[in-house]
C-alpha cells in the first residue's frame, strides 16, 4: 500500500473515530413558549448519540437545566419513549413511527421567564444546546401534594387536600376504557383519588423478557408507559389523584401471590438474584431498580396528579420478611432517600406492610411522609379497627396516615354480603374523622363497587371537604366521656328487653 493511500485511510479512520466520540443535540422542539404554572412544558429531542439501550441511564442520559425567574436551577431528566396514537373510541394503541424519541418534561412552579439547555451524555461525552426561553403564567392549577406539620396534606397553593377515593390498581381489558369508565364514574361522584399498581398485569413497565411485550431488565413496556401517558394527564384534568404503587409483594414472593418465577431479576431468567430476598440486598439488583425509578421520575414525575410514590405494596408477604426485616428496611431507607434526590418536585413517598406491627423503623424514616395501614376483617363493625390503626399510628409516627386498603375478609363474596356499601359508608365517614389524612380505601373496585354502583357514597365526603377546615383548623381525634348527665330522651321497656324484628324505631 503506497502512504498517499495509507494517509487517506488513517485519516478516515480518525475523522470516524473523532465522530463516534461526538453526541450531538441537533433539534429542540418545545411544545410551546407560553406554560401555566404547574403545567406541562415538554421538549422534544433529535440527537446523535452512542448507545444500546436507550433506556439505560449508565449508557445515555439526557438533562433538562432550567433557571426559574428567581435565579434557582432545577435538573431534570429526560427518557426515551415510543410515540402511539390512542384510539379514544376502543382504548387501541397504534406507533406512529419505527423509531423512538427522547423527550424532556417538566412543571414549572413560578410565574415569569424560564431559561433552559439541554445536555445529552453518552459513553463517549457530553455536550450542551444553546439557551432557550419560555414563559410561565398564572392558571388554574394548584400545584402539588405536600404534607404539613398537621395530619392533613395541601397543595402548593396552600388549599387543603382531602383524599376520598378507593384502589382501582389495575384493568381488566383496555386501559383506557376501563379507567376513563372508572375514574368518571368516580369523579362525577366526588371522588378524587385512586391507588395504581404497577404489576405486569397491569400497567407495570419492567417484567421478564417474552411476557406480554416486555423485554426484560431495562427494557421497559411501551404500551403500558403509553397509557399512563394517557392516564396522568387525563387526571390532572379530573382533578383526581394517584398514589403509584412501584412494586408489590407478588414479584418477590415464591409463597404468597407468587410471581417470583416470572420477574427479570430471578437468576433462572437472566436476573443478578438467586432468592427472592436478594432483590434487597443485590448491589446489581438495587441498579437495576434505581434505573426504573429514574425513568419513572423523569417520564411523569411532572405530573401533579401523582400524589405519591408508593415503593412497596404489603412487602411484609415477601418471603422470610422477619428473617430479612433489617435488609428490607435498609432498602427502604435507601430508595425512599434516592427518590427525594432524583425528585425536582418532591412528590411525597410512602410504602406499605402486610401487618399494622410492620415496620417501626421505616414509619419512621426522615424520607417517608406519610403512613399507611390495610385491614381486611369479617366483622360487623370494621370501621372500629380502621380507626383504631389511624390512632395509633398518628401517636407512634406523628405524620399523615392513610388507611390504604381495606375490605369484609379476603374475598369479594364477603363484600357482596353488604350489596349497599354500608361498611363502606362507616369506614369512609370514621376513618376521616378519626383522624386519617382522607377516607378509607376501599379495595374491591371493578367486582363491588362498579357494579353495584356505589359511587354515591363518595359524593357527600366530598361536600362535607368543602365546609370542614380539617387542615386549617389542625384537627385531630379526641376521646370524649359522658357521666351523670341525663339524656334528653328515655326509653324504659315495660315488658323487658327482648328481640326486635326491625332495625327501625320510630319517635
Amino acid at each position: 500500500m503506497n502512504k498517499a493511500l495509507l494517509s487517506a485511510v488513517a485519516l478516515c479512520f480518525t475523522t470516524l473515530v473523532i465522530h463516534a466520540q461526538m453526541p450531538d443535540i441537533q433539534m429542540v422542539a418545545s411544545s410551546g413558549n407560553v406554560i401555566a404554572q404547574y403545567g406541562k412544558f415538554e421538549l422534544t429531542l433529535t440527537l446523535a448519540a452512542t448507545y444500546t439501550n436507550p433506556y439505560d441511564y449508565e449508557q445515555i442520559s439526557v438533562q433538562g437545566i432550567f433557571t426559574g425567574p428567581d435565579g434557582q436551577q432545577q435538573t431534570v431528566d429526560g427518557f426515551y419513549m415510543q410515540e402511539f396514537e390512542l384510539n379514544t373510541e376502543n382504548g387501541a394503541l397504534s406507533p406512529l413511527a419505527s423509531e423512538g424519541v427522547f423527550r424532556i418534561r417538566f412543571a414549572p412552579d413560578q410565574t415569569g421567564t424560564w431559561t433552559y439547555s439541554v445536555r445529552l451524555t453518552d459513553q463517549m461525552g457530553s455536550v450542551n444546546s444553546e439557551t432557550r426561553a419560555f414563559s410561565c403564567v398564572t392558571g388554574t392549577n394548584k400545584g402539588f401534594v405536600r404534607s404539613t406539620p398537621t395530619n392533613y396534606l395541601q397543595f402548593d397553593n396552600g388549599e387543603q387536600y382531602i383524599p376520598i377515593g378507593e384502589n382501582i390498581a389495575w384493568q381488566n381489558v383496555n386501559a383506557f376504557t376501563d379507567y376513563q369508565s372508572w375514574l368518571s364514574a368516580l369523579s362525577d361522584n366526588g371522588g378524587n383519588f385512586f391507588r395504581l399498581w404497577h404489576a405486569h398485569w397491569g400497567l407495570g413497565i419492567e417484567w421478564r423478557s417474552g411476557w406480554n411485550s416486555f423485554d426484560g431488565l431495562r427494557r421497559y413496556q411501551e404500551i403500558n408507559m403509553a397509557y399512563q401517558d394517557w392516564l396522568f394527564d387525563f387526571c390532572a384534568g379530573r382533578d383526581i389523584y394517584v398514589m403509584l404503587c412501584l412494586q408489590h409483594h407478588g414479584q418477590v414472593a415464591t409463597q404468597i401471590n407468587p410471581n417470583w418465577n416470572d420477574s427479570p431479576y430471578n437468576a433462572a431468567n437472566g436476573g443478578p438474584c438467586q432468592n427472592t430476598w436478594d432483590f434487597f440486598t443485590n448491589e446489581a439488583a438495587k441498579a437495576h431498580t434505581k434505573n426504573r425509578l429514574r425513568y419513572i421520575l423523569a417520564r411523569w414525575g411532572y405530573a401533579r396528579s401523582i400524589m405519591a410514590w408508593e415503593l412497596f405494596n404489603e412487602v411484609g408477604w415477601t418471603d422470610n420478611y422477619e428473617q430479612h426485616r433489617d435488609e428490607i428496611t435498609d432498602w427502604h431507607i435507601e430508595m425512599s432517600a434516592y427518590l427525594k434526590t432524583i425528585d425536582p418536585y418532591q412528590h411525597l413517598v410512602t410504602t406499605s406492610f402486610a401487618e399494622a406491627a410492620q415496620e417501626p423503623i421505616v414509619w419512621s424514616a426522615p424520607d417517608i411522609d406519610l403512613t399507611q395501614t390495610h385491614y381486611y376483617l369479617n366483622v360487623a363493625n370494621i370501621e372500629k379497627a380502621l380507626v383504631g390503626g389511624i390512632t395509633g399510628y398518628l401517636q407512634d409516627y406523628g405524620k399523615p396516615t392513610l388507611t390504604g386498603e381495606f375490605g369484609l375478609g379476603g374475598s369479594p363474596v364477603l363484600a357482596a354480603a353488604d350489596p349497599d356499601g354500608i361498611h363502606i359508608h362507616n369506614a369512609m365517614w370514621a376513618t376521616l374523622f378519626g383522624g386519617g389524612l382522607g377516607t378509607g380505601m376501599s379495595w374491591w373496585w371493578d367486582s363491588y363497587i362498579h357494579p353495584r354502583n356505589l359511587y354515591y357514597h363518595f359524593d357527600p365526603m366530598s361536600v362535607v371537604t368543602t365546609v370542614v377546615p380539617f387542615k386549617e383548623r389542625d384537627l385531630r381525634p379526641t376521646s370524649s366521656y359522658v357521666s351523670g348527665a341525663s339524656g334528653d330522651l328515655s326509653i324504659s321497656p315495660s315488658l323487658g328487653w327482648g328481640e326486635i324484628g326491625t332495625n327501625t324505631i320510630t319517635i
